[in-house]
């Protein structure tokens, strides 16, 4: 179970939809419903900011993601599902419908927003978007993890915006800022260890 990430398959499906590496990426993590139109809204506003933010959303249950895909088109992103991913596309979102890959997806991302902790209660495990090297953001739920959430953001490891509003800033301030960002990797490591 604690194998190490292969970024390497992720690069390769992003190289060919055309996202280029130095692009910033929002990841959702195991999101659920009500988590990706929050997403979807929050990516349209950072883009007048951020034209090159590029969102990926993992639903929690991939059999949502028919449903997903039409909400993000509702919201009005060009979205293109994981599992039909072939060929250079100018959009906005890739949806990942395929189970199991998702640490190797925590590699390529920016920023990693953790699912079940905003319109959702409980949480999801952080610790593989952690092991990744990412910096950590989930919402106020963190209830099966409230040990490990506390710790991390008591520690400065990762950042628990209450609402919408305050997610929006958090990623823009943290798109902002480089330096910042390995700060909440580095620390939420020594956590870990």
């Amino acid at each position: 179970e604690n194998v190490e990430p292969h970024p390497e398959l992720a690069r390769a499906i992003l190289d060919t939809i055309g996202i280029a590496p130095d692009r910033p990426i929002l990841l959702g993590g195991s999101t659920h419903p009500g988590e990706e139109e929050v997403l979807a809204r929050i990516f349209q506003q950072l883009r007048q900011d951020f034209p090159a933010l590029f969102l990926i959303i993992a639903p929690r249950h991939a059999e949502r993601a028919r449903v997903v895909a039409a909400q993000l088109r509702t919201a009005g992103l060009t979205t293109r599902r994981r599992s039909e991913a072939a060929s250079a596309f100018p959009g906005d979102c890739l949806l990942l419908d395929t189970t199991g890959e998702l640490r190797d997806w925590y590699s390529v991302a920016t920023i990693v927003f953790i699912g079940k902790s905003l319109t959702a209660r409980g949480g999801q495990n952080p610790v593989e978007a952690i092991v990744a090297g990412r910096p950590v953001i989930f919402g106020p739920h963190m209830e099966n993890f409230a040990a490990l959430a506390r710790v991390l953001v008591a520690a400065g490891g990762a950042l628990q915006p209450n609402d919408e509003v305050v997610l929006k800033t958090i990623v823009a301030d943290l798109l902002r800022d480089p330096a910042k960002r390995e700060r909440l990797a580095r620390n939420a490591h020594q956590v870990l260890n």
